[in-house]
């Protein structure tokens, strides 16, 4: 009775290549079902069908036991090619040999419940997706009326909605989406796709969008073409009204999938495009003969009574009080978000000292020297950021604030980084695992950046960094870290590299501190990362680039799974690099294994 059990696992420590080899068979299998099922949802949503929820569950869960049963076989066959063919290594065997037959079960077990041909598609969804609206919208009525009888009567192709920032666009274009959402009886439309795109276009961000509010699914690991031709096909047929938000410029709709050549002027032309933008140009260049709605600011007693619904009407009952709202009011320059977020934010303020200083708040504004900036929402604003709670959500919103308004060619970002606000900011920011500082003029890292214990991702490329503090070698959980061309970096403490164990990426390429001196001591903490994956370095000797040929080709040999990429550059002189080709790195340094 004892030996059965024990025979399975002497069988384990015996006979790994056998089960790994079952377990690719059955993974094999698996691929080809799930190819199989894919081609069907392809062929099904081009026929106007949707996929069931358990369909597209069942592809992932069926892709990810094909994906580990890759990673056991690669594993087993970079252990055996070591051991030259064989593997004596019984622990090693026996683990591969369990894991191997546990996947293999998997593999039969998610194949058993790939889903059948009647049970994969699921009715389309209903027309469009309602939107939640603020509960007091106030001088839209025109345009919104405006805007329905041209969709209703087909009189153009594209309507293009312009304004400045906080006019009220994207609430207008929320109250159009829901109108034809909700009128599914009057077959208005098949569909109703309501997609924001802002600064930062996404292609496959927006196929993506618009493909789940029509309820198919774009194939993983396709290329933008693919995606274009399968969202075209699925709406070429089919009537549509496409609401595209916030454009800061022209969108290829051709490139996207959205179908072109068809649309007909008149009542008959039921594939239509609305478009939000602050830019007109951005909507002429979108169509030429786009129909063209430009949002005015509110007249006075409109933008009164969007401020007096959301400070409260309270305010009416104190004359100074009122007085000095009706200030805030004319300052807030007709703009709706203007008049909502200050309106929002006094609402707590009782007495007339609280008003009073709000006022003066807002004369006292710089933003009117700010060049390109819309003086009357930003400068209201300020009140908004007055009154957050205390001093650490102010910096936390200060210090996102000017990262996004980094993002565009401004020195906002870089001083605000220079200053003393971000000295304070790394230990109130403890959840933070991304930060990108690539190509400010940050000199420092301060000592609290040791606080940042969920840190993974951190860029500092191209800035003028001096040195790393010692606190540095704290962020355990780092995993990707950038410092490409930091010419000035001259200080990495010692042991701070080999502290960072879950690095994956390390990119020095160009970086100075990997000089000769340094290099032996650096590239004995490299030898320590076991979980790197990808290097690049510069290096001054060829002393240096044959010891980190050896650290892929010898100090690693032992690892199971894919071993690290290394892209070594050769510092020939002052002022040029080569990087060595397989060739010469052969000539120079022997045979080369070929898997690295």
């Amino acid at each position: 009775m004892l030996w059965k059990p024990i025979r399975k696992h002497i069988y384990y420590c015996l006979n790994p290549e056998s089960n790994v080899h079952n377990l690719m068979i059955a993974a094999d299998d698996l691929r080809d079902t799930i190819d199989t099922i894919e081609e069907r949802i392809l062929v099904g949503e081009c026929e106007g069908k949707k996929p069931k929820a358990q369909a597209t569950s069942w592809i992932r869960s069926a892709q990810s036991v094909r994906d580990e049963s890759d990673k056991i076989k690669n594993g087993y066959e970079a252990r055996r090619i070591h051991a030259l063919g064989c593997s004596w290594n019984f622990f090693f065997n026996y683990s591969v040999s369990n894991s191997a037959t546990k996947m293999h079960a998997n593999a039969d077990e998610i194949k058993k419940r790939a889903p059948e041909n009647d049970g994969m598609f699921s009715s389309l969804p209903l027309v469009g997706r309602e939107l939640p609206l603020p509960p007091y919208i106030v001088g839209q009525d025109e345009y919104k009326d405006k805007i329905v009888g041209s969709i209703k009567q087909g009189t153009t192709g594209t309507i293009g909605i312009c304004g400045m920032g906080g006019s009220g666009k994207t609430t207008l274009l929320k109250q159009l989406n829901n109108i034809f959402s909700c009128a599914a009886e009057t077959h208005e439309f098949d569909h109703v796709i309501y997609v924001e795109v802002s600064q930062q276009q996404n292609l496959e961000t927006v196929q993506q969008n618009i493909a789940s509010q029509l309820g198919i699914m774009l194939i993983q690991n396709k290329d933008a073409t693919f995606r274009s031709a399968s969202l075209y096909n699925f709406l070429k047929e089919r009537s549509f009204l496409l609401l595209i938000d916030d454009l800061w410029q022209t969108l290829d709709l051709v490139k996207v999938g959205i179908p072109q050549g068809g649309r007909q002027l008149g009542p008959q032309n039921r594939q239509m495009i609305v478009i939000t933008s602050r830019l007109q140009q951005v909507c002429y260049g979108m169509d030429g003969h786009c129909q063209m709605i430009v949002l005015q600011r509110l007249k006075f007693n409109e933008a009164w009574s969007l401020f007096e619904s959301n400070a409260g009407i309270r305010i009416t009952n104190n004359v100074q009080v009122k007085c000095h709202a009706e200030s805030i009011v004319e300052k807030c320059g007709g703009l709706p978000l203007a008049l909502k977020i200050v309106g929002q934010a006094m609402a707590s303020k009782g007495t007339e000292h609280e008003w009073e200083l709000a006022v003066n708040l807002l004369e006292q504004s710089q933003f009117h020297k700010v060049p390109d900036v819309e003086n009357d929402l930003y400068s209201v604003l300020y009140i908004s950021y007055d009154n957050l709670p205390d001093e650490r959500t102010k910096q936390c919103f200060l210090f996102f604030a000017f990262a996004s308004y980094g993002t565009v060619c401004t020195e906002s970002y870089t001083k605000f980084l220079d200053g003393p606000w971000i000295a304070g900011f790394f230990g109130v920011a403890l959840s933070l695992t991304y930060l990108d500082l690539y190509c400010t003029n940050i000199e420092q890292l301060p000592s609290d950046i040791g606080a940042l214990l969920n840190l993974q991702h951190l860029d500092l490329s191209y800035t003028p960094i001096q040195s790393l503090p010692v606190e540095f070698r704290l962020l355990k959980k780092l995993r990707y870290l950038y410092l490409r061309y930091t010419r000035k970096l001259q200080t990495v403490p010692d042991g701070t590299i080999s502290a960072l164990s879950m690095l994956r990426v390390l990119d020095i390429h160009g970086s100075v501190f990997f000089t000769k001196v340094k290099a032996r001591s650096y590239l004995e903490e490299l030898e320590s990362l076991t979980s790197l994956q990808l290097l690049r370095v510069t290096v001054v000797d060829f002393q240096s680039l044959r010891r980190i040929f050896n650290l892929s080709r010898v100090s690693l040999r032992d690892r199971i799974g894919t071993p690290p990429s290394f892209v070594p550059t050769y510092q020939q002189s002052k002022g040029t690099t080569s990087r060595s080709s397989g060739s010469e790195l052969y000539e120079e340094f022997g045979e080369v294994d070929d898997r690295w």
